[in-house]
């Protein structure tokens, strides 16, 4: 029989199994945590929270223009002469000079007889009695009617009815009826109301004579013209809608050519609005002989409109040219814009009040109802 100490000594001690299993644990744990490592330290890194790519606002229901306000000038240009038409010596003068005269005015008297202003195109060479034909008589029965409403037919022939009529006429201006206009009696010009300017030496007492000048005829109505700052050159253009204080009126108008002024300026001509004739009659005669000038005027560069105002930032454009607004849940919106002005923009489409997504930064914006705004070129905006 063996010794039992040899058995012990071929199988090796108890003791140092335990050894060997808790080595073996140690180093599945290590290897788990050094694999663990690893893929911590080799994984890509966790996706941070992502900002929205934009804003929130809310349409509005408001007006939107432009206008800038500058100042105009006023200005009479010189007309034709004023030739005298009767023989004598100068016993009144009925129009001061640089008041404008209106058709059957006295514009002054030579012997006492009046000299009576008319619109016409042919000089008074002649009398004008009962049974005279022409250009010049049918001129006469036009003045008739247009002063004293005398219903003449303006056929040229001095019949029973203008002789009629010229008797009334004589007998309102305190005149002898004769039924006769003598020559010199009317001073006919191309167009009334208009300026007078006497010469220097026309006065009472001073000797008159047919054909001799008097004095000049100045225009029907002033000129007016605005002129343009660089910064605001750029904005106008012939079309745009003028408006002209004056006193309590306001004088419509609208920009006409655009010329360049000796020193550079750029300078817009004034003509009269869509459909008008005149810029300021028939209160013309508040612009001074001499002319006039920081009359304020606004000229409209983006006529206001109303509706459903937006940011521009919220407008998507495609290709074709269309435009669309983003609901705030995404839904696409098409929309038609109507106007646009500083940043904002008058949509039809979207109904006032919605929320819209506008392109910028995290977070909510809410635009403000619209107010004017003054920029400091003289511009306003709505």
């Amino acid at each position: 029989m063996r010794e039992p100490t040899r058995r012990y000594e071929r199988h090796g001690s108890p003791h140092r199994w335990v050894w060997i299993v808790a080595g073996l644990a140690l180093a599945l744990v290590a290897g788990c945590g050094v694999g663990w490592a690893g893929r911590a330290l080799l994984a890509p890194p966790a996706p941070l929270p992502q900002a929205h790519a934009f804003a929130v606002t809310t349409s509005q229901s408001g007006t939107l223009g432009r206008s800038i306000s500058l100042n105009a000038s006023a200005s009479w240009s010189d007309g034709a002469d004023l030739r005298g038409v009767r023989q004598g010596t100068v016993t009144e003068v009925g129009v001061t000079g640089g008041d404008r005269a209106s058709e059957g005015a006295v514009l002054y008297t030579v012997n006492e007889q009046p000299v009576i202003i008319a619109q016409g195109a042919i000089p008074a060479y002649r009398d004008l009695a009962m049974g005279a034909k022409g250009q010049d008589v049918a001129q006469l029965q036009a003045f008739l009617n247009r002063t004293e409403g005398a219903g003449l037919a303006e056929d040229g022939d001095f019949a029973e009815r203008t002789l009629k009529a010229v008797s009334h006429w004589q007998k309102d201006l305190g005149l002898e009826q004769t039924g006769v206009v003598p020559a010199g009696q009317l001073l006919f010009v191309p167009t009334v109301p208009v300026t007078i300017t006497w010469a220097q030496d026309f006065t009472a007492g001073a000797p008159a004579a047919p054909g001799e000048i008097i004095g000049t005829l100045g225009g029907t109505e002033p000129t007016f013209s605005i002129g343009l700052p660089p910064a605001q050159a750029a904005m106008v253009e012939p079309g745009m809608a003028v408006s002209i204080a004056a006193g309590n009126s306001a004088w419509p108008a609208q920009v006409g050519a655009l010329s360049t002024a000796e020193d550079g300026t750029m300078v817009a001509s004034l003509v009269p609005g869509e459909g008008a004739d005149s810029i300021c009659a028939p209160q013309c005669d508040q612009v001074p002989v001499g002319g006039a000038q920081n009359l304020r005027a606004t000229i409209t560069i983006v006529p206001e409109q109303s509706g459903t105002i937006v940011p521009v930032a919220a407008l998507q454009v495609a290709a074709d040219g269309s435009s669309a607004v983003v609901l705030e849940d995404g839904t696409s919106v098409p929309v038609t814009v109507t106007t646009s002005v500083g940043g904002r923009a008058i949509v039809e489409g979207l109904e006032t009040g919605a929320r819209i997504r506008v392109a910028g930064d995290v977070g909510a914006s809410t635009t403000s109802g619209p107010s004017p705004a003054s920029s400091s070129d003289g511009s306003q905006s709505r």
